[in-house]
């Protein structure tokens, strides 16, 4: 997808994201994980523009450094615009391109955002970057995953409103790529990490979350794709608003702990 509609979206996206379950506690769920850890400094890849995790891990916490990647520039310049924190820095750049000193930062974190990286290249230079034994944390909702379990009932409302306008059926459901978890674990022990914690964390979704989220244009291009955009954000929100006002589903987030680990000495 390209960085245009995700920068065209970063006003959407700064206002709807506070006010969606599973952006917002996502990010607490994150800041208290790496809590555990003595962290000094931290990067954020694909930050978005709602400084959810500079709020989360830098609140109270004036030692700590964090830098706020995006690939799109709309994205960093709101964020920035709107940022609180003194110790929050940002940076527009592809997490593919990340270009810290070697063996500088303490932590990476990817909120919600990992699905949108070359996977294996980020990793590379994600351990190149980091000090020995530091941290990364990603984490993959139920639509990431193959054997991710998603509520029926929103995607049978998605294609009974696309049948009604004569629009054809949503392609995917969730993210066109999936992961195995532990394909996910191999791939990463296999960039030299090793994989200490592994968690499952829950998030309880409402009707009012979804129409959220959909109100955000990169999202409803993504979603339905096939459509024009006014058409996908117009289908997306009658669909939603035909959920039953007492809707709730649990959303199913896996978080994957990793620590760089030192390279074997050569012989």
């Amino acid at each position: 997808m390209s960085q245009c509609i995700w920068s065209k979206s970063a006003e959407q996206y700064a206002k709807s994201a506070p006010k969606i379950s599973f952006y917002r506690d996502t990010a607490k769920f994150s800041a208290e994980i790496l809590d555990k850890y003595n962290y000094k400094n931290f990067v954020d890849l694909g930050c978005g523009s709602s400084n959810l995790i500079a709020n989360a891990l830098l609140r109270g916490k004036p030692h700590r450094q964090l830098v706020c990647t995006d690939a799109a520039t709309g994205m960093i310049e709101v964020a920035k615009r709107d940022n609180t924190h003194p110790n929050a820095k940002y940076l527009a750049v592809n997490s593919e391109h990340i270009q810290f000193e070697s063996n500088s930062q303490c932590c990476f974190l990817a909120n919600s955002a990992f699905w949108m990286f070359d996977f294996e290249d980020t990793l590379s230079r994600i351990r190149a970057q980091l000090k020995c034994n530091g941290g990364l944390l990603v984490n993959f909702s139920e639509w990431d995953l193959q054997d991710g379990t998603q509520d029926k009932l929103r995607y049978q409302l998605i294609d009974q409103q696309l049948a009604l306008n004569g629009f054809s059926n949503k392609v995917h459901r969730g993210t066109a790529k999936k992961y195995c978890q532990n394909k996910l674990i191999d791939i990463i022990k296999s960039h030299g990490f090793s994989v200490p914690e592994v968690l499952t964390k829950q998030v309880l979704v409402t009707k009012t979350d979804w129409i959220e989220f959909y109100k955000i244009p990169a999202i409803a291009n993504k979603s339905l794709p096939h459509l024009a955009l006014t058409d996908a954000l117009k289908t997306l929100n009658l669909a939603m608003k035909a959920l039953p006002d007492d809707y709730l589903h649990t959303m199913q987030w896996l978080y994957v702990k990793a620590v760089k680990m030192p390279r074997p000495l050569s012989r």
